[in-house]
């Protein structure tokens, strides 16, 4: 009698004792997941922060191009008037813009797209300034100076994301 009795409270005592185990590694368990659900999270957020942030310069980049070529299009037509005046407001509202851009995004972009735009602000104000020499008409310069970049900036943005952004 004594020996059921003990068989039951060790079979009781034995349940007790794995549920509470069990239950126990549920919990773990599911602090895990949760944990890993957060990383994901976070590491998506971070992803479209990051597309967001290359796709904005890289859209601002390609309008200061198309501004550049409609700048040397205006010069060879001589026309140094509205057009060039337009088409040169809206150059330089673009590039204020991505300078905007640039900073705001300084910490996600990587060093490469960070050099070669810095690069590129260099030699257009360098060009701007008259201490940078062009062999060609400026604005002729500038448009094929900005298509290069456009197109690295592209590679490197589609190597740092992993996306089109044209």
């Amino acid at each position: 009698m004594i020996g059921a009795i003990a068989t039951i409270i060790v079979g009781v005592a034995g349940a007790f004792l794995g549920t509470h185990l069990t239950q126990r590694a549920s919990i773990a368990t599911a602090k895990e997941l949760a944990k890993l659900d957060q990383r994901r999270a976070i590491k998506d957020r971070l992803w479209d922060y990051q597309r967001d942030a290359y796709s904005a310069m890289i859209a601002t980049v390609r309008s200061m191009w198309s501004q550049s070529e409609a700048l040397a299009d205006a010069y060879q037509r001589g026309d140094t008037g509205g057009g060039f005046e337009a088409a040169t407001e809206a150059f330089w509202k673009d590039w204020s813009a991505a300078l905007t851009q640039f900073h705001a995004g300084r910490l996600i972009f990587s060093h490469p797209f960070h050099d070669r735009y810095e690069a590129l602000i260099k030699a257009v104000i360098g060009a701007s300034a008259g201490t940078v020499q062009c062999s060609e008409n400026y604005h002729e310069w500038l448009g094929k100076h900005l298509g290069a970049t456009f197109s690295d900036l592209v590679e490197i943005a589609r190597r740092d994301i992993g996306t089109d952004l044209t």
